[in-house]
């Protein structure tokens, strides 16, 4: 059995997840944290939560045998905040880092090719973490660019611009394919 605690979030756990997600999404995205407190779930993996403030007094209260509460956005590693799939559809609405997609590919794990991205009407730099979108702008999940989008008109159409990661939730069909 997998021993694990749950818990308020740090300052520097805090800041390190605000950051990430202003300096990635804008101000305008940081408003996913209104009225809501970070949870951090130690285990194996530190898993970062979302969790409204009206239920804060209560888990604290309650303080043990936590398994899951709230909304999981992502997990710290070496101080670094990864953000996921449920926190990437939060801030859906507050970003304009949104790729479109004309198939499926990436619910597979697999990389998304400049060819298959609909036009782009913001800049973004090699790096920076981008929202994947659909047909009908169903949300996929999030990834890494992996060109800016100053070069997309000068490389070849199979030319990698989000990769794939199978065994990271960070597309839909992770869910299906670990069985989660």
């Amino acid at each position: 059995m997998i021993k694990f605690t749950f818990r308020r979030a740090t300052n520097i756990e805090e800041s390190l997840v605000k950051n990430h997600i202003r300096v990635e999404f804008g101000n305008k995205a940081t408003q996913i944290f209104f009225q809501k407190k970070l949870w951090i779930k130690d285990g194996k993996i530190i898993e970062v939560f979302l969790v409204h403030e009206r239920l804060n007094d209560v888990m604290e209260e309650i303080n043990e045998n936590i398994y899951f509460a709230g909304i999981p956005i992502g997990s710290l590693w070496k101080n670094e905040f990864q953000l996921e799939i449920e926190g990437s559809l939060l801030i859906l609405p507050y970003t304009e880092k949104i790729i479109k997609v004309k198939t499926n590919q990436f619910l597979y794990g697999k990389n998304i090719f400049v060819e298959n991205i609909e036009p782009i009407k913001f800049n973004f730099n090699k790096g920076d973490c981008l929202i994947i979108t659909g047909k009908n702008s169903l949300h996929f999940g999030i990834g890494k660019a992996e060109i800016g989008s100053e070069e997309i008109g000068n490389v070849p159409s199979n030319t990698i611009l989000i990769k794939g990661l199978k065994n990271k939730p960070l597309d839909r069909g992770w869910y299906l394919r670990k069985g989660n």
